[in-house]
């Protein structure tokens, strides 16, 4: 594992660009970013640091990006994925505690509005809508003849 300070600045400035991060204006501090070099299934992933991180060096959420896949993705990928882990950092409204939330589905409906069909695995779940789509429209009209 490496620092990723590159990380860390486009990180920043989606932050500073997106609405839908503004909770996050104050915390940029509290997040650190990594490269994992090992081979990883996912390319990016957030983790919220234990009580003992978070007194200790004001850390609260890290966010950790796989390198190898890293290294292969486009910008405009790269700026997609930190976006969308950043979607994944929330704040509890009422302590104000950093919280990490699950996807609406596999992906974030404002990453793909924002982005559109960018990443495959994003496509491969486009294309699975449209197929169950196309389904329930054959089963209607057969129901209908």
């Amino acid at each position: 594992m490496e620092l990723a300070n590159d990380i860390r600045d486009l990180a920043e400035s989606v932050i500073d660009e997106k609405a839908r991060h503004s909770h996050l204006r104050t915390k940029k501090d509290k997040i650190i970013y990594f490269y994992d070099d090992k081979p990883r299934k996912w390319i990016g992933r957030v983790i919220k640091r234990s009580k003992i991180d978070q007194l200790l060096h004001g850390i609260e959420v890290a966010m950790l990006i796989c390198k190898p896949l890293w290294d292969e993705l486009t910008d405009e990928q790269k700026k997609c994925v930190v976006d969308h882990e950043l979607c994944h950092i929330e704040e509890n409204e009422k302590t104000g505690e950093t919280k990490i939330i699950d996807h609406d589905l596999q992906e974030f409906y404002c990453i793909v509005n924002d982005y559109g069909l960018i990443m495959p695995d994003v496509e491969r779940m486009a294309q699975a809508f449209e197929n169950a789509r196309r389904d329930e429209v054959t089963e209607d009209a057969q129901e209908r003849t």
